[in-house]
């Protein structure tokens, strides 16, 4: 028997379980992680103070457009406010923008640099 062949339909069916049962609990945890952070962390309003786009590499799927977008937003750090202002791709160019308008974010907790868009206001 030569490596990668099954003996039997009931060893093949064994490993593809195993692997569908994987790929199955990695895609959960993923979007599982993502709700969480969405629900229970706290959100902020993002303003668009400037707007630019670029062309970046897409890899297999080709160039794309993408909207990059300075970001300023307030967060919550050891009971003080921080203002906070970072570059984000907002969009890929499906959806406009314009500068002024209001974004809710997820800022990332200690940090200014992660800030996750949730959508218009």
């Amino acid at each position: 028997m030569r490596a990668g062949e099954f003996r039997d339909n009931r060893e093949r069916r064994i490993v593809l379980a195993i692997v569908y049962t994987v790929a199955a609990l990695a895609f959960v945890m993923l979007f599982g992680i993502q709700a969480y952070r969405r629900h229970t962390f706290p959100h902020s309003v993002a303003t668009i103070l400037e707007i630019r786009e670029e062309e970046r590499d897409g890899g297999r799927s080709g160039p794309y457009i993408a909207v990059i977008g300075l970001l300023e937003f307030t967060r919550e750090a050891n009971g003080q406010i921080v203002t906070c202002r970072t570059e984000k791709e907002i969009d890929r160019g499906r959806h406009r923008h314009e500068i002024g308008q209001k974004l809710d974010v997820i800022p990332a907790t200690g940090t200014c640099d992660r800030v996750d868009i949730i959508g218009k206001l």
